[in-house]
């Protein structure tokens, strides 16, 4: 009897909320962008500091998570300049991004660029104008035609690019209450499902920033970024965006010229490995 009545109840919610959905003033994908870049703002520059914490990686076909954890920098120039240094005791990482150009060096060489998938999360912070944010959502298969409504962690949020419930493609959600968005979800391949939340958003000054993201692969959780200190900070060196000039300092070197090359390759491709 209890179990009948549960389903019962459950069963009236969810025609409930499908009345709700349904009789609810659903705007167009371009109002929205609108009003969530309005409420994003940017001033010029912002730096934040966060552990970057891998779950496991592409190549791990373990049960057990694997789990590495990353002190990472990263420094926004909105709206197209962006900059990650990760340091740890035996590695270095840099990568920048700059008007569609990006770089990687690692312990002092030039390693390769590969689109990885999981870079995307940034693009949603970074690209705080509109017609960046457009070209960005477009090129992942995001249809801003297409509005609907649905539900995340209980609260009502605007689906562009699907119709609620169908997550089989590119879409991003943005919370109905605070315009901010809570979730991205880009299809890459035929067998390749990203998604990213966005999670505990706070203000600093002006700007509006995460304090937690998580990134999946195929409904499974691979990473988390946890974001220990946000800074609206104009102390930052514009030359550190400068690919030209790091391109200039990092030259691409044959492996056999280089003093110690084995070691450095191997560091290049353990933490390739765990990137991926």
């Amino acid at each position: 009897m209890i179990n009948r009545t549960k389903k019962i109840v459950l069963y009236v919610t969810f025609l409930l909320f499908s009345a709700v959905l349904s009789n609810a003033f659903v705007p167009n994908g371009d109002m929205v962008l609108d009003v969530m870049l309005k409420k994003l703002k940017a001033s010029k520059t912002f730096v934040v500091k966060q552990n970057l914490v891998f779950m496991k990686s592409r190549q791990d076909d373990s049960s057990g998570k694997i789990r590495e954890v990353f002190p990472e920098t990263l420094k926004y120039v909105f709206p197209d300049q962006f900059r990650s240094d990760i340091v740890s005791d035996d590695m270095k990482r840099v990568y920048v991004t700059l008007k569609g150009q990006s770089i990687k060096i690692i312990n002092g060489q030039r390693a390769v660029v590969s689109d990885s998938g999981f870079e995307l999360y940034k693009e949603l912070l970074l690209l705080r104008s509109k017609p960046l944010l457009k070209k960005r959502l477009d090129l992942t298969g995001v249809d801003l035609s297409v509005v609907s409504l649905g539900r995340i962690d209980g609260n009502i949020a605007y689906v562009i690019g699907a119709n609620y419930p169908d997550e089989s493609m590119s879409q991003l959600w943005v919370d109905r209450k605070t315009f901010l968005p809570v979730k991205w979800v880009v299809k890459v391949k035929s067998d390749e499902l990203f998604e990213f939340y966005y999670k505990n958003w706070r203000k600093k000054h002006l700007i509006w920033y995460p304090m937690r993201i998580e990134s999946y692969l195929n409904k499974e959780l691979m990473r988390v970024a946890d974001v220990l200190k946000t800074d609206e900070s104009s102390k930052i060196n514009y030359k550190d965006f400068d690919i030209k000039h790091l391109e200039f300092l990092y030259p691409f070197i044959e492996s056999e010229e280089e003093e110690n090359s084995d070691e450095i390759q191997e560091t290049i491709e353990k933490f390739t490995k765990i990137y991926k």
